[in-house]
C-alpha cells in the first residue's frame, strides 16, 4: 500500500479546505484558527451575467484574503436567500430559517475541530444578511461543543455593499469573470431587467 501523495502546503497551492487532507488541516489548527465561509447564491443576474455571480464575488474574496492572512476557506455554498427571483429559471433559492441552519452547521463543524474565529464572506448583498447575522450570532452564544466561538462576523465585500439596491448592474458582471471558464455576456447588459 502506497503513501496518498502529498498534500500542498498551505499558503502556497491551496487554500481551500476540501483540496487538503484531514491531517493538513489538523497541523495548520495548530497555528491558526480562521475560517473564511463563502456564501452566494443560485440566483439571475440580467442577461449578461451567469447565475454564479454573487457565489463568484464571495468565492474571490474569501480566496484573496485567505492567501493574505494565511487562513484556510470552507467549499462555498452556492445557495442563498433567493425568494425574490424564483420567477427566472435556474434559481436555486433557500428559506431564510434553511440558510441560518445550514449556517450554524458549518459553524458548529468548524468548532468541533478547533476554528475560532469563522467569517461567512457573503456574495449575496443585503439577501442573505438577516439569516446570516442570525446565524452568527448564534454560533457565538451556543455552548454544545463546550468550546464556544470567540469571533463571528459576516463581511459584505465592499464592491457588494456600494452597490446598494441595484441588482446585475454591468460594472458587477466584471466580478462575474472570476473563474477562467466563466462567460459574461457584456453586450446583453443594456438589455438587462434589473431585480431588487
Amino acid at each position: 500500500m502506497t503513501d496518498a501523495p502529498p498534500n500542498p502546503p498551505v499558503g502556497k497551492t491551496s487554500v481551500w479546505m476540501q483540496e487538503l487532507y484531514w491531517d493538513r488541516i489538523a497541523d495548520h489548527l495548530t497555528r491558526d484558527d480562521v475560517a473564511l465561509v463563502p456564501i452566494g447564491a443560485t440566483e439571475q443576474h440580467g442577461l449578461h451575467a451567469p447565475l454564479l455571480l454573487d457565489t463568484g464575488w464571495a468565492i474571490v474574496v474569501a480566496e484573496e484574503a485567505a492567501r493574505r492572512a494565511g487562513c484556510l476557506v470552507t467549499p462555498p455554498l452556492h445557495f442563498g436567500w433567493s425568494s425574490g427571483h424564483m420567477a427566472y429559471s435556474g434559481c436555486i433559492g433557500l428559506r431564510a430559517e434553511t440558510l441560518t441552519a445550514v449556517a450554524i452547521d458549518i459553524a458548529e463543524s468548524l468548532l468541533a475541530h478547533g476554528f475560532r474565529r469563522i467569517v461567512f464572506v457573503n456574495g449575496n448583498r443585503v439577501a442573505n444578511l438577516p439569516p446570516l447575522e442570525i446565524a452568527a450570532t448564534t454560533a457565538v452564544a451556543a455552548k454544545s461543543s463546550g468550546r464556544p466561538c470567540g469571533y463571528m462576523k459576516t463581511f459584505v465585500p465592499l464592491n457588494i455593499a456600494k452597490s446598494g439596491r441595484v441588482h446585475a448592474i454591468a460594472l458587477s458582471s466584471e466580478s462575474a469573470a472570476y473563474p477562467k471558464r466563466t462567460v459574461t455576456r457584456p453586450e446583453r447588459a443594456g438589455c438587462t431587467r434589473h431585480v431588487s
